[in-house]
């Protein structure tokens, strides 16, 4: 099923404002945008627990530790400060 949306962008020092269907081809002011594919460059739309920088980074927001009820991925770090040296652990069976 298709689902609409309304994104906001900046392209240059153009802003823009579109209504697309989700996978279509937008074009404002004659400039076409297609969706980003794996081998190809296009627009995307951020979704949750993500984020993206001024300078078009795109990174995964990370928790710090494990918690209940979140459901952000952690670090490598926090898995070892959570459950310590997964080999030291195993060779103790």
């Amino acid at each position: 099923m298709a689902k609409d949306i309304t994104a906001k962008a900046r392209l240059g020092d153009m802003s823009i404002r579109a209504n697309a269907t989700l996978g279509q081809t937008v074009v404002v002011g004659g400039t076409v945008l297609r969706p980003a594919t794996p081998t190809t460059l296009g627009g995307i739309i951020v979704g949750e627990d993500l984020q993206i920088t001024q300078s078009g980074v795109l990174s995964v927001i990370k928790a710090d530790k494990a918690e209940q009820d979140n459901t952000r991925p952690i670090t490598s770090a926090a898995v070892y400060t959570e459950i310590g040296n997964i080999d030291a652990l195993l060779r103790t069976i």
